[in-house]
């Protein structure tokens, strides 16, 4: 069975309980990605100013589909921390060949057209907010950090215990390294 890979857009540290679903101050994570979705994270951007978000995936996935969302927050603070970009990841070149799941990467500023790409790794996707404007929300805890969110659809459920680098989840403020520390496994059987 193949295993895909995607790996960090940025370098920066973890500040989310990743197998619960939670974030760090107990409340639960908010998932808006919708149904099927989940493992949500946040990654704390570690240098100052605004820093440009790419995707990195194993060298296994043959194409991506980008997709422009605005409905990032429950009750949205305005752009760009309501803005999302869904990245669908297939086996083959132009989106075809066999759906591997959808990763989510959310408090974009302007993001990527929605768009087909076959030449995948380092495919830009926004860049972060410049500051820090979020105000608490209905999400239970809200970052006085820039960040960005990602969440996960796989289209095909892990083993137990998999799915996810456990070496990013807890509350210690684990790093993540730009476009190479992995964030999310999928796989297909």
């Amino acid at each position: 069975m193949p295993w895909y890979y995607v790996y960090s857009p940025l370098s920066g540290y973890c500040t989310s309980r990743i197998s619960n679903q939670t974030y760090c101050s107990g409340g639960p994570h908010a998932i808006t990605g919708g149904s099927g979705f989940k493992l949500p994270l946040d990654l704390v951007i570690s240098s100052p100013g605004v820093q440009r978000l790419d995707f990195w995936g194993s060298s296994n996935i043959g194409s991506i589909r980008t997709t422009r969302r605005s409905n990032m927050c429950i009750v949205s603070p305005g752009t760009p921390w309501n803005d999302a970009v869904d990245v669908e990841m297939f086996t083959g070149p132009n989106a075809s060949g066999s759906y591997i799941g959808t990763v989510r990467f959310g408090h974009i500023d302007s993001p990527i057209q929605n768009n087909i790409y076959n030449s995948l790794n380092g495919q830009y996707i926004g860049w972060t907010p410049g500051e820090c404007t979020c105000r608490p929300c209905a999400c239970y805890d809200c970052y006085t950090a820039r960040h960005v969110h990602m969440e996960i659809r796989q289209s095909v459920t892990p083993p137990a215990g998999q799915g996810y680098n456990t070496g990013l989840d807890g509350c210690s403020n684990p790093w993540a390294y730009y476009s190479s520390t992995w964030v999310y496994e999928l796989y297909l059987p």
